[in-house]
């Protein structure tokens, strides 16, 4: 909204998040010119006298003094086309509305303020909810009564009003807590799953793990096969009758140690295929 800020990209973007932000002012027909607008607005020409006043000091140093920034809106909007109408009509409504907004912490500080005339020793207690209803009842009186509550008209829809409150702060509070329950159970039960889906990825973990250590033991029994073949062959050749005896119960002790690992290796993949399944859901 600053002036000096008119060509930043950041401007551009921050200004369209904005206005995507309050669809109860700005339709999605006006978010289409806005954008347009503000390109308009970006290539437009502002004299610097619309939003800052330059003057030399004793010391022959540029002073340079800004004008409030509704001051040079308000130049802004008056800016029209060749055919004598508005430029801006969409970007106003924005703008106006955003300046209406407290800028400072004034309003801030003030309730600040009026919160700690309102808690003393004795109410510190108080929920939000009593300090916003003394505070609502200060600012009523204020408004009605200037200040005095001895002024404040009292009328039948005031008496129904005050006779509706605890019904209706009842009321209020069983759907606070209801929300706050139904709060709680959805996050249960997201706790609930998640945890189960950590217990299915380490159980998954420990499934690759052993798969590994079985082909590693699978890959060793083959090469134990393989040397009681190429010992046999060696002790045949040679008439070695105890390399052949040796040779055998190599291959036996292979072939037995084979058959083993390929049946765990068998459910070892059923069970992460079974698991694998469990985690798609």
């Amino acid at each position: 909204m600053h002036p000096l800020q008119r060509h930043h990209e950041s401007s551009s973007k921050s200004l369209m998040i904005i206005a995507r932000d309050l669809p109860q002012l700005l339709s999605d027909d006006d978010l289409d010119y806005l954008n347009g607008e503000w390109r308009l607005y970006e290539n437009e020409t502002i004299p610097e006298e619309w939003y800052q006043q330059k003057t030399t000091s004793g010391g022959s140093d540029e002073v340079i003094k800004y004008h409030p920034i509704d001051n040079y809106w308000k130049h802004v909007f008056a800016i029209k086309t060749s055919s004598g109408i508005v430029k801006f009509i969409v970007l106003p409504k924005l703008i106006k509305s955003l300046l209406s907004l407290s800028h400072g912490n004034a309003d801030v500080e003030r309730g600040f303020s009026e919160n700690a005339a309102l808690i003393t020793d004795d109410r510190s207690s108080l929920s939000d909810i009593s300090i916003n209803g003394l505070r609502a009842t200060k600012d009523a009186v204020k408004f009605y009564g200037q200040g005095k509550v001895h002024e404040v008209p009292i009328c039948k829809g005031l008496l129904d009003n005050v006779k509706e409150a605890h019904s209706r702060c009842q009321v209020d509070q069983e759907r606070k807590q209801r929300i706050l329950k139904e709060k709680e159970a959805i996050e249960a039960a997201a706790k609930l799953t998640k945890n189960k889906e950590l217990i299915l990825v380490e159980k998954e973990q420990n499934l690759i793990d052993q798969h590994k250590i079985l082909q590693e033991d699978l890959e060793n029994a083959s090469k134990m096969l393989n040397e009681g073949n190429s010992r046999l062959e060696a002790a045949v050749a040679t008439k070695n009758f105890a390399g052949v005896e040796m040779a055998q119960l190599l291959i036996g002790g292979a072939k037995k140690k084979l058959d083993v690992l390929k049946t765990q290796l068998g459910d070892n993949t059923d069970q992460m295929n079974q698991l694998r399944k469990k985690l798609k859901k």
